[in-house]
């Protein structure tokens, strides 16, 4: 049977104990062929005198003799002391001497030939893992790529030259990096300063922003920096934007956003009952919102939302009792239908999860407003509720917009918990939407016109999404790239679960040491077993011997990880210069890189500042100002504000174009034509 080119071991010889005929044959057969050569040697000497004997035959004129008839001849002439006799004869003799211990040389070689055969190729016999060479790195396609995100880079054995590795494919990339290990100026930021498609950010502190944004502005990207709790310095998104009403979405589009809003991927059995709930009464209220802004010809948002929930001098039973009533068309333009089958002017999902709700039992009742009500208390805060008030972009624009967006959602360490339900949220709705629905021309995938990268530094922190534990398997096929930065495998489980599946839906898999033993013997389980011989030597003798007697040695093939979780600990970390606040990153530590169905790859971090052409490029100071792409929402606007029957119709705010660049005015002219204003 045919082995397989993954691994070598050893066959079963077929002359496996007894004779070793062939070493045999082979020594027979030299000693045949060197005897014969000497016999012709001498014949040569005594020119073929007839006193030699009768040749076996002649060929090309000069006589054969059988190979050993040199014997004959010096024993006939054993006793001659004629000069011309014996030196011819003795020449014959060196011949035959030599060409003996040349015979036993080669019968030696095929002997060992044969030992050796008993256990060749053993070095794969408990496994076959070794460190990737350079035609094995370039084989990933790693070292070629002169696009994409940066892996980590590779350092050729006896050479100095660090070459950097990147990956251009659709597959999604996983790092297991520690806090302070150097992600950020060895991943993160030397992708962003030259991943050429849209991204979304995970930008906690803002330190991506301000070395990476400025480069991406300038190479032709439209870059937004959603701060939500910084006032007049963040781009806006709202949420209830993307619920597309009159459309047969609408309802989908409200339950996406609802579920997201109530739970905090960190659900108890005990919890999930009252989230279900909160959900189903919170997409019901989402409907109403929107389609009650859209008759007052605005937009609706979160706030409005969570301002639904809590009206001031009307109870919650009293609201709901409202909006069974409330007329979202009233034109009937729609043809909304009653369950009775009438036509009705109230959504009918908005009716439905009222009635769902007013039906409860007051301790119920109780229980689910309460949930609600919780999930939404984020966008009380006037911060969020303004940077949530309206959209400067749409999701689709991150795709399918003119030119590339880039996307920073930058988040405080100090909020970073409280901003948690909006950020998963966003990452939510973002690809939710986008791998939506697959549009062929043809029998062409439609691509989008950019691709997108998801670049989630700390990304467990975000709770359980279980949109990435699915989409992770196929929204590669849309367009949507994840790289995805933990510190440790610990804390995907505990987000994740012990059946988690994300570190297998990422193709490329880089580490950095471990600071964590759990994380540490996942890795070295990863780089495989090798094989390795092992020495052993036995000594025997006398007890009162100056010396021993007997000494034998024996090697045997054992089995071993590549990289004990130990070595993987202990892998050189990044070195740094200074104490305190001080303290930088000043050269590169070694870092792991598994590529699925390649060898693993023992890197060298690559680090930005390192690079003269990426250092320039984060010098560039962030841009200023923020574009507004929304047709709709070109021009910012309030909150509605809600009393318990009357709407009021929210000011227009005459948009403030003087932080724009040129190029953002004139498109803010070409918008402002199209809608004739």
């Amino acid at each position: 049977m045919k082995q397989s080119h993954l691994y070598r071991t050893p066959r079963k010889p077929g002359y496996l104990g007894g004779y070793n005929w062939r070493a045999s044959l082979i020594g027979l057969a030299s000693i045949v062929a060197v005897s014969s050569m000497a016999t012709q040697f001498v014949a040569n000497r005594f020119e073929y005198q007839p006193a030699l004997g009768a040749p076996l035959a002649h060929i090309s004129g000069a006589a054969v003799y059988q190979p050993f008839a040199w014997t004959v001849w010096g024993w006939r002439n054993c006793t001659s002391r004629d000069a011309r006799i014996r030196k011819p004869l003795f020449e014959g003799e060196l011949i035959v001497f030599a060409g003996c211990f040349l015979s036993i040389i080669v019968f030696f070689v095929v002997a060992n030939r044969r030992a050796r055969k008993l256990s060749e190729n053993a070095e794969d016999l408990h496994g076959s893992a070794r460190w990737a060479n350079e035609q094995d790195i370039n084989d990933t396609g790693l070292l070629e790529s002169r696009d994409g995100v940066y892996v980590g880079g590779w350092t050729a054995d006896g050479s100095s030259r660090l070459r950097y590795l990147r990956h251009n494919g659709p597959e999604h990339i996983l790092a297991f990096a520690p806090t302070r290990s150097g992600k950020g100026v060895g991943l993160v930021i030397p992708t962003l300063l030259a991943w050429s498609d849209s991204a979304i950010v995970y930008d906690i502190k803002g330190e991506n922003w301000a070395r990476t944004a400025g480069f991406r502005a300038q190479s032709g990207h439209l870059c937004f920096k959603f701060s939500p709790v910084e006032a007049n310095a963040s781009s806006r998104f709202n949420p209830l934007a993307e619920v597309r009403l009159f459309t047969q979405r609408d309802v989908s589009d409200a339950q996406n956003i609802a579920n997201m809003i109530v739970r905090t991927g960190e659900d108890s059995p005990q919890e999930r009952y009252w989230q279900d709930a909160a959900a189903s009464i919170t997409t019901g209220m989402v409907l109403h919102v929107c389609y009650e802004a859209a008759l007052n010809g605005r937009v609706a948002c979160l706030a409005d939302l969570a301002h639904t929930f809590t009206i001031p001098g009307q109870s919650f039973r009293e609201t709901l009792a409202e909006i069974m009533n409330f007329e979202h068309d009233p034109n009937f333009a729609h043809r909304w239908q009653a369950p009775n089958g009438d036509r009705t002017a109230t959504h009918p999902v908005v009716q439905e999860k009222a009635q769902e709700m007013l039906d409860k039992e007051d301790k119920d009742f109780g229980g689910v407003l309460s949930t609600a009500k919780t999930a939404l208390t984020l966008y009380s805060d006037p911060l969020v509720a303004q940077n949530t008030s309206a959209s400067d972009f749409t999701i689709d624009d991150l795709v399918n917009y003119t030119c590339p967006i880039s996307l920073y959602l930058v988040v405080p360490p100090s909020d970073k918990i409280r901003l948690r339900p909006l950020i998963r949220l966003m990452f939510t709705m973002v690809v939710n939407r986008l791998t939506e629905r697959m549009v062929f021309e043809g029998a062409e995938q439609k691509k989008n016109r950019h691709r997108l990268l998801l670049l989630i530094d700390e990304f467990p922190s975000l709770n359980r999404m279980e949109i990435f534990a699915d989409a992770l398997s196929y929204m590669a096929g849309y367009g949507l790239k994840a790289y995805l930065i933990t510190q440790d495998i610990r804390q995907i489980v505990d987000a994740y679960g012990n059946n988690e599946s994300i570190v297998s839906n990422c193709h490329v898999r880089i580490a950095f040491a471990p600071n964590q033993y759990e994380t540490a013997e996942l890795l070295s389980k990863m780089t495989g077993i090798t094989t390795v011989p092992k020495a052993s030597y036995n000594f025997s003798g006398s007890r009162f011997s100056p010396v021993m007697q007997h000494v034998n040695a024996s090697v045997d093939h054992i089995e071993r990880p590549l990289m004990t979780a130990d070595e993987v600990s202990r892998l050189a970390p990044a070195r740094k210069e200074g104490n305190g606040l001080a303290e930088q990153i000043v050269a590169p530590g070694q870092m792991l890189v598994f590529v699925s169905g390649h060898y693993p790859i023992l890197g060298t971090q690559m680090l930005f500042f390192l690079d003269p052409e990426l250092s320039k490029r984060a010098e560039i100071a962030p841009p200023n100002a923020f574009s507004q792409i929304e047709e709709g929402q070109a021009i910012p606007q309030k909150p509605i504000t809600r009393t318990r029957n009357r709407i009021s119709k929210p000011e227009l705010v005459p948009p403030d174009t003087t932080a724009l660049t040129e190029c953002e005015k004139g498109f803010l002219e070409q918008l402002q034509l199209e809608l004739g204003d």
